[in-house]
């Protein structure tokens, strides 16, 4: 039975945070982690079993507190317009925050495509609540999604653009109601 040492995980996830965002994946070795931790390889294999793993739980953690974020934009939101602006703002910080993850997992077009579609439907879940919450169409939600994620982690729609978009699209909307 492994040993249980009081605050190993939390360590181990501090630590690889830290070493993410300053050299990134490609170089984070979990021997390092186990050194600057003053543990045991194998300590950190008993609550990660690979270093793709201990990144997957690191990114999760940030993803979930992303959608909660999102979650209390559209609770404060002001209309559907800036709630979907907020929206975006936070996939696209998470986004930049994992830039360098995401451009390294592009080989693996197989991984990405299967994660796509996860977080597609958790964006046009959230995106659905905030349109709903306006008296807007819902119809357009899996679009909308979709741009936005596209948006955030491209780089190929500019933010202005993306909030023409929204105006244009919720304008027209409010328009053929008339």
């Amino acid at each position: 039975m492994p040993k249980i040492i009081e605050g190993a995980k939390e360590m181990i996830l501090e630590c690889t945070r830290k070493h993410l965002s300053e050299t990134g994946y490609t170089s984070l070795s979990l021997r390092l982690i186990a050194k600057e931790c003053h543990l045991g390889v194998g300590t950190i294999y008993n609550y990660f079993p690979s270093k793709d793993d201990l990144v997957a739980h690191i990114m999760l953690e940030d993803w979930f507190k992303c959608l909660s974020e999102m979650d209390r934009h559209i609770d404060t939101a002001k209309d559907a317009e800036t709630g979907l602006i907020q929206i975006h703002h936070d996939l696209k910080n998470y986004c930049i925050h994992y830039e360098s993850l995401f451009k390294e997992a592009e080989s693996s077009a197989h991984v990405v495509s299967s994660r796509h579609d996860l977080l597609v439907n958790q964006m046009k879940e959230r995106i659905q609540k905030l349109l709903i919450q306006f008296d807007h169409d819902d119809d357009y939600s899996i679009l909308l999604a979709e741009l936005m994620l596209i948006s955030a982690t491209k780089n190929t729609i500019h933010d202005e653009h993306f909030k023409k978009a929204i105006h244009q699209l919720l304008r027209k909307e409010h328009h053929n109601e008339q």
